[in-house]
């Protein structure tokens, strides 16, 4: 078998949140697990996860039971329980630089101002893992960023991002096949 390759969404593990800017990340890993037929049906004490064979890869798919702030643990402590390199790790999750709806790819880099990116720099020593970046643009008025990620989408802001998780889902396929 080739190389083990993990898909993480960030998001907040609480139905509170379920639906808010921050758990987009959750949103687009459930659509990929439903367009390819994977369930998420393993649990340990940091994460909930499941996996898939793609062809001779294994593909690990997994959500963080941390706050999206604290995530790095729970990726760390995963990754180097299956010996997965982070160059073997992507991460999708919502970005509030980039307009709603849009969808950038990036391997390696900065957190961005994103402190769930920037605690798993942190923790896994490195910045060499690939993103998944959901645009969810920028509040109008001078609400806080902390209360705009929190914040539910509205039922038109939820049909622009359910348009683009296909397209998420494509590029992460792309990354683990």
């Amino acid at each position: 078998m080739h190389s083990t390759k993990v898909i993480v969404g960030l998001g907040n593990p609480e139905q509170d949140y379920d639906r808010t800017r921050h758990n987009v990340g959750f949103r687009a890993l459930d659509y990929f697990c439903g367009k390819y037929d994977v369930e998420i049906n393993f649990s340990d004490k940091n994460v909930d996860y499941g996996s898939v064979l793609f062809g001779d890869k294994k593909v690990f798919v997994i959500k963080p039971k941390s706050y999206m702030n604290l995530s790095g643990s729970c990726v760390k402590s995963f990754t180097q329980y299956k010996n997965i390199e982070p160059s073997n790790i992507i991460v999708i999750h919502d970005d509030i630089d980039v307009k709603l709806g849009c969808v950038r790819q990036k391997l390696a880099g900065g957190d961005a101002g994103h402190k769930g990116i920037r605690d798993i720099i942190e923790k896994l020593g490195t910045r060499d893992f690939s993103r998944i970046r959901i645009g969810i643009g920028r509040p109008d008025t001078d609400i806080e960023v902390s209360d705009w990620v929190l914040k539910r989408f509205s039922s038109k802001e939820l049909l622009i991002i359910d348009e683009v998780l296909e397209e998420v889902a494509l590029k992460a396929f792309d990354f683990v096949s």
